[in-house]
């Protein structure tokens, strides 16, 4: 089977432990081999403007047996020159002429950014179009809260919209890692989610942090505290925090994570995760691959993705808004519990790993289905398509 990809490959690292888990399940779930194509979605992107959803796309995409958008946060309603209200720019003049299956995969609809009457109307026509040509059309949302904000929306929810857990749930390291006597927790900083803040000050938040660091430090000297950066803007406000520490600190306090990007370099990456006692997480994927690997994680609320993400998972109990006056008493607090105990939330989040395994089975089944019903219809046609499934 040839898939074309379209998704984020080349950006944040967290994209690429969510296709690492997504592929592998699968490739499970086709009995045949596959050839994956990577097309990066960013070519879309206005800022990029390297590529355009039209007569052009059409020709690459009718060479292929399947087309698979995501997973990733593209339903974004925030985009008035779009179509679709997005930035999956496909307009139903456009998938009409395309001839092969689309698979929307485990999308997000963001609830961060602003949009219009007219972006909002125009996502509620691309849906109904693609759940009226259930045929043709596979569409799933993320566990990340999408759900509700449709629904506060739209006044509604359409089951026929599935919801498949982010792929980084289902990625696993294959590698041995050699685990010192250093203990570590671990951080994850987010220039841009603290852009999403309002009434915090980028000086604010550094100082929040700078005071927990240095309460963490004083009162556990034997930790190191791991910073990971998933894109380069993380080096920034890691240089940031870490530059107004003293210079004792920095030096035996302090580490940091290497800055990798491309497909592969996940599994390099997220060894370093492995040996952290905790994970502190500003962006999605920090908390989804923490959790995935029952890894004591703390999601550092900046964003309401964070915040729906822990909803869904019923263990609210682990998050903090980071504009809360008291944070760094607090943050320190739950750190301590998740040390202290650490085995008793490695037991809960290997529960909660299984559950997201069986909905996400669940979900597939019905996926097998309307490969199968694809692969009938087409057989049915005159073989029109000989090499298709």
């Amino acid at each position: 089977m040839k898939i074309l990809h379209i998704a984020s490959f080349n950006g944040n690292i967290g994209d690429n432990a969510n296709h690492n888990g997504f592929r592998k399940n699968f490739q499970n779930l086709i009995s045949e081999n596959i050839e994956w194509n990577n097309l990066e979605i960013r070519n879309f992107y206005k800022s990029w403007n390297k590529m355009k959803f039209d007569e052009n796309f059409i020709k690459i995409v009718n060479k292929y047996d399947l087309l698979i958008i995501g997973g990733g946060n593209f339903f974004e309603i925030c985009h008035n020159y779009s179509s679709t209200g997005t930035t999956i720019d496909i307009s139903i003049e456009i998938l009409k002429q395309i001839k092969i299956p689309i698979f929307f995969n485990s999308l997000g609809l963001d609830s961060d950014k602003e949009y219009t009457v007219e972006s909002k109307e125009k996502f509620k026509k691309f849906i109904d179009y693609l759940l009226n040509n259930y045929d043709k059309y596979f569409v799933s949302f993320r566990n990340d809260g999408s759900k509700q904000y449709f629904i506060n929306l739209y006044g509604y929810f359409d089951n026929r919209i599935k919801i498949i857990p982010d792929g980084g749930f289902f990625f696993e390291l294959n590698t041995n890692i050699n685990l010192s006597n250093q203990k570590y927790i671990g951080i994850n900083m987010a220039i841009d989610s603290h852009k999403l803040v309002e009434n915090l000050s980028y000086d604010e938040l550094l100082n929040k942090f700078k005071s927990f660091i240095l309460k963490f430090i004083l009162k556990y000297p034997e930790y190191k505290i791991l910073f990971f950066p998933h894109i380069l803007s993380d080096l920034k406000i890691i240089y940031d925090i870490v530059s107004t520490l003293d210079d004792i600190y920095i030096k035996y306090n302090i580490e940091i994570a290497p800055y990798l990007t491309g497909e592969g370099s996940e599994k390099e990456f997220y060894k370093y995760y492995l040996k952290c006692k905790t994970i502190l997480g500003m962006r999605f994927h920090a908390n989804v691959v923490g959790i995935a690997f029952n890894i004591p994680t703390i999601g550092l609320v900046s964003y309401s993705k964070i915040k729906n993400l822990y909803s869904e998972l019923r263990i609210k109990e682990r998050i903090i808004n980071i504009k809360n006056i008291n944070f760094s008493n607090e943050l320190l607090e739950l750190v301590e519990k998740n040390l202290i105990n650490k085995i008793e939330i490695e037991k809960e989040l290997l529960t909660k790993n299984l559950e997201l395994k069986i909905l996400k089975e669940e979900v597939y089944i019905e996926l097998k289905k309307w490969i199968n019903s694809w692969r009938k219809n087409e057989k049915s046609s005159n073989n029109t398509f000989k090499s298709r499934f």
